[in-house]
């Protein structure tokens, strides 16, 4: 654990390590790992925004091993948050689902949840790829 995580042992805190894993180090497996143990705090936090950004990055990760089943399990439980409108940061999930719906994993729902989430992204470009997927056929 880093000085931050012990300092701040929030799930949100954890976060940034998951982040490390996955786009620093590009270790898919220490990714999920990790992931899963921020998914535990923010749900036992009800952190709906950490919880959220935390399952994106496990879906990626999942991805990255080849673990199609799970990713899609993981796009049902962001598709749940969705439409239980749960306090989340739009545009963490958008890599996740260009990344399913170029594997070809759930496209209808890509393409809706895409069409939901793409109007209140306050960032352009996650807004542009959010639209642009929603568009795609």
């Amino acid at each position: 654990a880093t000085e931050h995580e012990q300092l701040h042992g929030t799930g949100w805190a954890r976060l940034h390590t998951v982040h490390m894993f996955h786009v620093c180090a590009r270790d898919p497996e220490r990714t999920i790992t990790e992931a899963n143990r921020v998914i535990a705090l923010a749900e036992q936090a009800s952190d709906d925004s950490t919880l959220y950004t935390a399952l994106a990055s496990l879906g990626l990760a999942l991805l990255d091993t080849g673990r199609i089943t799970d990713a899609v399990g993981i796009l049902d439980r962001i598709e749940k948050m969705i439409t239980e409108r749960r306090r989340i940061v739009i545009g963490d999930e958008t890599s996740f689902l260009e990344r399913m719906y170029a594997a070809g994993e759930s496209r209808e729902t890509i393409r809706w949840l895409a069409g939901i989430l793409a109007p209140y992204c306050h960032e352009q470009p996650f807004t542009d790829r959010l639209n642009k997927l929603a568009a795609t056929s």
